[in-house]
């Protein structure tokens, strides 16, 4: 049972008899429906867009990790990379959820798809900051004894990773600004 079912009132049920004459429960969506503003080519286009981003986040962050610097060593700055790296592929689970969903989603479809894209962005961004912050105050209490010039690499990184996911937020806002949510009242 859950405690805090936030899809508690989007589905009902009613008996009915089949035609063995057994009773049945016949289930069904009563919740709200979002429309996607656009058409199954465009839909596809934005699923190839984001897929080329996550998958080129992927490859940044893995490139990220084997320049290997000092810092990779110590716990405090190798948890928020793998945050950050974990949170990437959480976007993916969620545009495969997208890429399979209609054009007219339920509030589950919609949840797991596009929320989850969404929510996987911005914690990457908090990751993402926290791992620079965690990478500067490793360079800053190690500063004789680290080859800087990596370290500086791995914050550029960084860096650049955090202005791609900030203009990936834009080009997501582009596509989902104007989604319709048809609200079926009984």
């Amino acid at each position: 049972m859950f405690l805090n079912n936030p899809y508690k009132g989007d589905f009902d049920h009613t008996p009915e008899v089949d035609r063995h004459g057994h009773f049945r429960d016949r289930f069904y969506y009563k919740g709200d429906f979002y429309n996607l503003p656009y058409s199954k080519i465009q839909k596809n286009k934005s699923i190839l867009i984001f897929g080329g981003f996550f998958i080129f986040m992927i490859l940044l962050l893995v490139f990220a990790g084997i320049i290997n610097p000092d810092s990779s060593r110590t716990i405090y700055v190798v948890l928020p990379y793998l945050a950050l790296l974990i949170s990437v592929i959480w976007g993916v689970v969620g545009l495969v959820k997208y890429a399979f969903s209609p054009l007219r989603m339920n509030r589950i479809e919609f949840d797991k798809g596009i929320k989850r894209m969404k929510y996987a962005v911005y914690t990457s961004i908090l990751f993402d900051i926290v791992s620079f912050i965690c990478d500067i105050i490793f360079i800053v209490k190690h500063f004789g004894d680290i080859r800087f010039g990596i370290e500086v690499c791995y914050l550029l990184l960084l860096l650049f990773v955090l202005i791609a996911l900030i203009l990936f937020g834009k080009i997501f806002d582009h596509f989902f600004k104007a989604i319709e949510i048809e609200q079926i009242h009984e």
